[in-house]
């Protein structure tokens, strides 16, 4: 039997600072909102989606290692935890 995930929500970067405590530069900021895309069907390739449940981010894979390299500059000890997701 197969399992199926159900991903909800459309968060912007924003929301992604609000929900994690974090204030990102304001490249760190704009390079996150330039490859972030509303809707999660579109092809992921160079983008990312920020989901609400689960907290999560997804991306292309040509730009995962870009987006963890701006997220691990930041502290999180005091957020709620998320994923980032590697899509391919």
């Amino acid at each position: 039997m197969s399992e199926t995930c159900v991903y909800l929500g459309n968060l912007t970067v924003k929301d992604f600072e609000e929900r994690t405590g974090v204030s990102f530069s304001e490249e760190d900021r704009l390079t996150l909102e330039d490859m972030r895309i509303n809707s999660a069907n579109e092809p992921l390739a160079g983008k990312l989606h920020i989901f609400d449940m689960p907290f999560q981010i997804h991306c292309g894979e040509d730009v995962f290692k870009k987006v963890l390299g701006i997220l691990r500059k930041y502290d999180y000890s005091k957020s709620k935890q998320f994923g980032l997701v590697e899509s391919k």
